[in-house]
């Protein structure tokens, strides 16, 4: 990583911003009940062991599975404290969160409360949880990122002036899949972002985790325990000054009726997952000529291609 975050030897904190989903909406029962590190949150004006409060939060196990990865992979002490908070505004458009917002000052409290208590506590990494509300509004690609950058910057801003540092800040994101088939550009500017910046880096497309059978929109307890192991572990490398792994598209070609599509696999073998995925046409994939489908006949796996 040509520029590594800025870490402080007493307490580095992992944010979780975004909609509803950074929040752990409706995930119950809960499921982590223990703090099995030596990871914080503030309550009342103290540091206190990191838990779920009503429902099951994918920050809390972001950093807990952080804590494990750095200490299994990196050599980080098992008792390097972690702090982690949520500031996330349910159904929210990334325009309503922008720096003047109820959420953005929500934001700035739990930064400021931190520091209140450990005045050297760094903010590394933001896990960006967003984009349902403006993909079913059919917002542009251009305009979400538009709206994404001024908020990097804006947060960016107000942790480097309350910490006197230059923190390089990085954010993590993961794409929703509610109604990408109506709209899909918000995550293709996601992708397009994580691809052209170091400051921003993908988990995974949310279509992975167990979601909601009563709305289809948020995600199970275990879902969100999921999704929190997902950036645990970029956030782990992160901190350890390296990229986060991920499954990278990189090119597509075709020379008559084959179709090559080139991904950067951080460990290989590359597979159609069939076992732990829901069955999809064609394993997700799609062929258009103009508008029209053009007929798959076979997919299959070739090193770190999809043809």
């Amino acid at each position: 990583m040509s520029q590594p975050v800025t870490l402080s030897q007493s307490l580095n904190t992992v944010i979780f911003n975004g909609q509803s989903n950074s929040l752990g909406w409706n995930a119950t029962p809960i499921l982590t009940t223990t703090q099995p590190f030596n990871n914080k949150m503030y309550s009342g004006g103290v540091l206190v062991p990191l838990l779920p409060d009503t429902t099951e939060k994918p920050h809390v196990t972001s950093a807990n599975y952080a804590s494990a990865l750095r200490y299994k992979n990196f050599g980080t002490p098992i008792n390097d404290s972690l702090a982690a908070f949520t500031c996330g505004v349910g159904g929210a458009s990334i325009s309503a969160i922008q720096d003047g917002s109820t959420g953005f000052n929500q934001f700035k409290s739990n930064v400021d409360n931190l520091l209140s208590v450990d005045s050297t506590t760094a903010f590394p990494i933001v896990n960006f949880v967003q984009g349902e509300t403006d993909t079913e509004n059919l917002m542009t690609g251009d305009t979400w990122s538009t709206y994404f950058t001024s908020l990097y910057n804006s947060m960016k801003s107000y942790i480097d002036f309350k910490t006197s540092n230059d923190s390089k800040l990085k954010v993590v994101l993961t794409q929703p899949s509610f109604k990408v088939q109506l709209n899909k550009e918000i995550v293709l500017s996601q992708l397009k972002l994580c691809q052209s910046s170091d400051r921003f880096f993908m988990t995974s497309p949310m279509y992975r985790y167990p979601y909601s059978a009563a709305d289809k929109v948020h995600l199970t307890n275990v879902g969100y325990k999921l999704m929190g192991a997902y950036f645990g572990r970029a956030n782990s490398e992160i901190m350890a000054g390296k990229k986060p792994q991920w499954l990278n598209p990189l090119s597509a070609e075709y020379s008559g009726k084959v179709i090559r599509i080139k991904f950067d696999v951080p460990a290989l073998p590359l597979v159609l997952d069939k076992d732990n995925l829901a069955i999809t046409t064609n394993s997700g994939f799609r062929v258009l000529n103009d508008s029209a489908d053009n007929p798959i006949t076979n997919i299959y796996i070739d090193g770190d291609e999809v043809v």
